[in-house]
């Protein structure tokens, strides 16, 4: 699968770290005012190396980042789904695969909880 270098043409603007201009390849475009697209370079024979499609491959990454985001408390359980395409219920099914448990409270917060009950 050949990657491609060139602007969406309907991208407003290429951007690098904090929003500056580009200097080499983008690898973020803005495409609408509330949607971006991310570029990422991989390896052609990686999707082989992991034993799926290309389709598999792209559809397992963006589950593991959107699994990540929402371990270190980045996004929400509903926004890592959208984020994936998915329920909120099927995101959260997927999260055993990753060792990253639904609910993550510390003892204080699980005593409080069971306290409201």
């Amino acid at each position: 699968m050949a990657a491609n270098h060139q602007t969406p043409s309907n991208a407003l603007k290429p951007v690098g770290a904090a929003g500056a201009p580009f200097q080499q390849k983008p690898y973020l475009f803005i495409l609408k005012e509330n949607t971006m697209q991310l570029l990422v370079e991989v390896p052609n024979h990686m999707p082989d190396a992991a034993q799926c499609t290309p389709q598999q491959f792209v559809h397992e990454a963006k589950l593991a980042m959107a699994v990540k985001l929402f371990e270190i408390k980045r996004l929400s359980s509903g926004m890592a789904a959208l984020l994936i395409g998915m329920t909120r219920m099927q995101f959260l099914g997927e999260l055993h695969r990753y060792g990253v448990s639904m609910i993550d409270l510390d003892e204080n917060e699980l005593a409080q909880d069971i306290n409201n009950a």
